[in-house]
């Protein structure tokens, strides 16, 4: 049965790192970054595979991650 797997802090997880990317991209910050970080030399790949692992590394989850760098990516 596919209740039974779903977890209630998971849905609570999913729905924080929605908010919290809502904010990031209502603030403009992403679209900074987007603009800002290519003009150091850094390739857009690495950046795209570097930024998940940080940010994975910082909070313990990957799905923040995700959520956080997806958008950047498609900037």
């Amino acid at each position: 049965m596919v209740l039974k797997g779903i977890r209630p802090q998971l849905l609570f997880i999913l729905a924080a790192v929605m908010i919290f990317k809502t904010l990031l991209e209502n603030s403009g910050l992403i679209k900074v970054l987007a603009h800002i970080l290519p003009g150091y030399g850094i390739p857009v790949g690495i950046l795209a595979f570097a930024l998940p692992l940080i940010i994975s590394f910082a909070t313990g989850i990957e799905l923040v991650a995700v959520g956080m760098v997806f958008p950047w990516c498609l900037a």
